[in-house]
């Protein structure tokens, strides 16, 4: 295994980091839990009664209490990985609570993501024979930035099977522009979207990058060398869809931000040098068969039809729709 960008430094501060915006996420979370009122054709018919009743503020304030405590306890030096564990499980009750009231929670699902891929990296780190805690946090940064980079590698990879090298064709970033951003002219930001979906050069552009920018997030996630440069192409990508789509997803800008660059030795932290490390064939082994079990579950019946109850949910949303009938007219 290459080295890491953040070298042989701890990485308490790379954890102090991610909690903050863990807290974050979750404040927000509950927030809208507590303040937001839901429909019964905006809540998932197949979610539990328990689930759905989680968003009284007492049941809510003692998710979120539960959560600082755990992260208190994972900013230790030590960091446990059961208060890990703990807090993953609360952030996962919490947000699938509001996924089953309101639809998927769509900028909120990396902080979760960073916490399971911490929590594997360790799993994976134990598994190895490793039991230096440098070693075993720096499996712990990998295992997230791989979770992180399946996201973009994935999406890429559902775009060229579903409409195959046609989905880099000019039409198609330029309908999805007019579906989310209007184009009417007296305004010069309108006007600048104009401008851009007329051009098919443009287009054709977007949707090439678009694609070769998430498919090499295989890079970003295997060779830290790459990484910076990697990075700064996945955040302009995040901005991109910002500014022609309105699309933005702050926790992955802020995470990539984070596992990209060197930041202990831009800031001169004492310890930034390279560490690698190993892994035994069984721990490999061992890896492959937790992801098949992990793949056969997810591919139940009963799971794919509560997920994909979600995702109708998210085609309800009044923004949804409105754009939908925007589109049509």
């Amino acid at each position: 295994m290459s080295a890491s960008t953040w070298g042989t430094v701890d990485r308490r501060g790379m954890r102090l980091a991610i909690l903050t915006w863990v807290l974050t996420d979750l404040a927000v979370l509950c927030w809208q839990l507590v303040s937001a009122e839901a429909g019964l054709e905006t809540q998932n018919p197949l979610a539990p009664a328990w689930l759905l009743a989680t968003n009284h503020p007492a049941v809510v304030g003692a998710a979120y209490l539960v959560a600082a405590l755990c992260a208190l306890r994972f900013a230790r030096r030590d960091a446990p990985w059961q208060a890990a564990a703990m807090l993953l499980l609360t952030y996962f009750c919490v947000e699938e609570s509001f996924a089953a009231r309101f639809g998927p929670g769509r900028g909120f699902y990396p902080s979760g993501l960073v916490l399971m891929g911490w929590l594997a990296g360790e799993a994976f780190s134990r598994a190895s024979g490793h039991s230096d805690r440098q070693t075993t946090e720096a499996w712990s940064e990998q295992g997230a930035i791989a979770l992180i980079g399946v996201v973009y590698l994935s999406s890429g990879i559902a775009k060229l099977s579903t409409s195959g090298l046609g989905w880099t064709h000019p039409g198609t970033i330029r309908q999805m522009i007019l579906k989310h951003m209007p184009v009417e002219d007296g305004d010069l930001y309108m006007g600048l979207g104009r401008a851009m979906v007329e051009s098919e050069v443009f287009c054709s552009a977007i949707a090439v990058s678009t694609v070769v920018i998430q498919l090499g997030a295989a890079l970003w996630v295997l060779f830290p060398r790459v990484r910076p440069l990697w990075g700064c192409l996945l955040i302009a990508f995040h901005l991109g869809t910002h500014v022609l789509l309105d699309i933005l997803y702050p926790g992955m800008i802020f995470y990539v931000t984070l596992f990209s660059f060197p930041w202990p030795r831009l800031f001169r932290v004492q310890g930034g040098g390279e560490v690698t490390f190993e892994a035994p064939a069984v721990a490999w082994k061992k890896l492959a068969a937790v992801l098949a079990l992990v793949i056969v579950a997810a591919w139940v019946v009963p799971v794919r039809l509560y997920a994909g109850r979600h995702r109708n949910l998210d085609r309800m949303h009044p923004r949804y729709q409105a754009i939908e009938r925007s589109f049509e007219d």
